[in-house]
């Protein structure tokens, strides 16, 4: 009995080799196939995907508003800081009082006041409205669609901008440096 040779330039796989393989080629099969369990099968369920969405922008939104609020928060604080050791500083140097006391200003604390009544709003707004958008979701396997579905799911036209190339109309039509519309924050980060 002769045992027939492998060629040179062939590699045999190992079992293990083999076993690494199909596992891999069975995640790729089950994540398309569960990509495929949660398409639309009527315009009611694409409503319904389409609204899940929605309600998953509105949660990042929300997400960011909140962590606005926790900045402004954090600001008021510091300038508090600021103010009391200014105060100190004017009682101890009576002198430089005329000359110093512009040096702390208090003109930022009541803009951003209104800023956080605005978010604050927002999300409220927000919250009443992902409420009421989820009380819509009727189908029974979109209850539970995984937080990364929108990742690898996206519908006709989605990434197209009508307002020019990848910008968002908000963009174009926005001049606040802090919008609590479309998002846009330019303050400073601590």
């Amino acid at each position: 009995m002769t045992t027939k040779k492998p060629e040179k330039n062939k590699k045999i796989k190992t079992k293990k080799e083999k076993a690494v393989e199909a596992e891999f080629i069975s995640s790729i099969e089950s994540s398309v196939g569960g990509l495929m369990k949660y398409s639309p099968e009527n315009e009611k369920e694409e409503k319904e995907l389409l609204l899940i969405r929605m309600i998953r922008q509105a949660e990042d939104r929300l997400d960011r508003n909140l962590l606005k609020i926790d900045e402004l928060k954090f600001r008021f604080k510091k300038n508090e800081i600021e103010n009391e050791i200014h105060e100190k500083v004017l009682t101890k140097n009576p002198k430089m009082k005329e000359t110093w006391k512009y040096r702390c200003m208090e003109e930022s604390y009541f803009g951003d006041s209104d800023k956080v009544k605005e978010i604050e709003d927002s999300i409220v707004y927000d919250e009443a409205w992902i409420g009421e958008a989820k009380k819509m979701i009727t189908t029974k396997r979109y209850q539970d669609l995984p937080k990364d579905f929108f990742d690898f799911y996206h519908f006709d036209g989605e990434d197209i901008s009508l307002w020019g190339d990848n910008e968002d109309f908000f963009d174009d039509m926005c001049d606040e440096e802090d919008c609590p519309i479309c998002g846009k924050f330019d303050g400073p980060s601590f």
